[in-house]
């Protein structure tokens, strides 16, 4: 076993990571034994790391080798021992639970040289589809260049590295990614090339090559048959927002406007909200924060600072006329930036539990808002653009504001729609969907594999059926729980003839 490191602008699969010493690529980590276990043990010690996790994140990948005699059918158990951590480098503790332990079921599943998308991981069986296009020359295009590039010890780098050829007998590939590797599957995906090989691993832990064909299938094996149900799943009555400003010098005492935009027919006379301004990594704490109520707006009735934090709340009735329309100033967040401040350090605007009301034939009405982040940035112009998701949004679908599928244009429902526009329409970016496998793949493939983004806190159940409409529909999985990542689950051809399966919420 070893830990590898992690580089989102090279590795395939980007991750959340934390934050660390730029001088520090990798943690410390021993290789140990006990008995006929063999373990790693790893650790980011005091503050030597400048470790910083918040929300959801990998502090490490872990690449298991199995032994070259190894038989299929073995299975090796991965456990999660001890986990601790401080807040502090020192002796403040942070409560770590650990995850169940996994499984790890030895198979030899072959795979065809080139044939990289579509991608879920890194093992055999988790990329391709049987086919060779445009989307697997890109693959092994941008690996060439150092993008996005595999680990080297994986399946699916393997699968990329097709030059020199396969012969019959003679594996193929050199052990690395170039230019001939891309025009050789890009040549192959044209058909100028009519032979195509696959890869397994024979025992002892050699790759051999196989003949193969290409499945002249589509893209994408099976056609969406469900889509939104229709209603909206986010639905707020405003959005609490902070300016980004730029160039700010150490010393200087910022004002930073805060506004809120209320949605059509919707007004507000009570409001609240807490806001923090959070540094940056290095960057010291500010000092003298405070709230300046805009001209024309009650200052707060209900009023308290913390560090790097105030609470801010009007009682009902506290504005009028009540607040309504694109852009209402509420007032500035006051502070000074710290004379030790470094240039390009920033901080960030967040705010939290906010809320507001009305009453409505003498009845108090709730409104829920919204919030968009702001920054004010050290000597230096805005370097990340602003964004236009709400952190509510994304912890209510996500869990956190650092999840990778999070992201403005990721798509983890897979339903052609980013999380961008999913955001402006409302509706659910994660949502359950159903597919029907196209015919030509029902006939060629012995398996299949869903795959869902599991919603953290939810649970969920794989059920069959050979009738879609009166079942009756059987458990075929355990229970598994939604962690705010993708789930997968290996569905079986069935003896049957026709067989439905559906991934339940609990």
């Amino acid at each position: 076993m070893r830990v590898v490191g992690i580089n989102p602008a090279i590795d395939y699969l980007p991750i959340p990571r934390p934050v660390t010493d730029t001088n520090v690529t990798l943690p410390y980590f021993e290789v140990y034994t006990h008995g006929p276990a063999t373990g790693l043990a790893v650790g980011y010690f005091a503050t030597n790391y400048t470790l910083d996790v918040k929300g959801k994140m990998t502090v490490a990948m872990l690449a298991v080798p199995i032994p070259p005699n190894a038989v299929e059918g073995q299975t090796y158990k991965l456990a999660l021992l001890f986990p601790s951590g401080t807040s502090d480098g020192f002796e403040a503790p942070v409560p770590l639970n650990a995850l169940p332990d996994r499984t790890i079921t030895v198979s030899n599943v072959a795979y065809i040289v080139g044939d990289s998308a579509l991608s879920g991981f890194y093992n055999a069986g988790d990329f391709g589809n049987g086919n060779l296009n445009n989307n697997d020359v890109n693959h092994a295009f941008y690996a060439s260049l150092g993008v996005q590039r595999p680990y080297g010890f994986s399946d699916i780098f393997d699968a990329m590295d097709a030059w020199p050829e396969d012969t019959a007998g003679v594996v193929g590939g050199d052990g690395d990614i170039r230019f001939l590797d891309w025009q050789t599957i890009f040549e192959r995906s044209l058909r100028l090339s009519a032979t195509n090989y696959s890869r397994r691993w024979a025992p002892g832990g050699f790759r051999v090559p196989g003949g193969t064909n290409l499945n002249l299938l589509p893209a994408m094996p099976a056609t969406q048959i469900a889509v939104d149900s229709g209603g909206r799943a986010w639905q707020v009555e405003g959005t609490l927002s902070a300016t980004h400003l730029a160039n700010l010098n150490p010393g200087d005492t910022v004002s930073v406007p805060v506004s809120l935009a209320v949605t059509p027919d919707h007004s507000l006379s009570g409001l609240q909200f807490r806001a923090a301004v959070l540094p940056s990594i290095g960057a010291p704490f500010v000092s003298g924060l405070n709230f300046k109520a805009a001209p024309g707006k009650p200052a707060p009735g209900l009023f308290s600072t913390l560090l790097g934090t105030v609470l801010c709340g009007w009682p009902l009735d506290s504005f009028s006329p009540e607040l309504a329309g694109d852009l209402n100033l509420l007032g500035y967040l006051t502070f000074t930036v710290p004379l030790d401040a470094k240039v390009n350090q920033y901080y960030t605007i967040r705010f939290y539990f906010a809320g507001g009301g009305t009453r409505l034939d003498g009845q108090k009405v709730e409104c829920r808002l919204q919030s968009l982040a702001g920054s004010v940035w050290v000597k230096s112009p805005v370097q990340k653009a602003p964004d236009v998701i709400s952190d509510e949004w994304r912890t209510h679908f996500f869990g956190s504001l650092n999840s990778v599928f999070a992201t403005a244009f990721a798509d983890p429902d897979g339903d052609g729609r980013n999380n961008l526009q999913e955001f402006l329409a409302g509706t659910d970016p994660a949502k359950l969907r159903f597919y029907s496998l196209n015919a030509a793949w029902r006939s060629q493939l012995q398996a299949f594999k869903l795959k869902w983004f599991a919603k953290t806190g939810k649970t969920y159940v794989i059920e069959s059926a050979t009738d879609s409409v009166n079942g009756p529909w059987q458990p075929v999985s355990e229970v598994l729980d939604g962690k705010g990542d993708l789930l997968d689950f290996d569905a079986p051809k069935s003896s049957l003839g026709s067989m439905f399966y559906r991934v339940r919420e609990k």
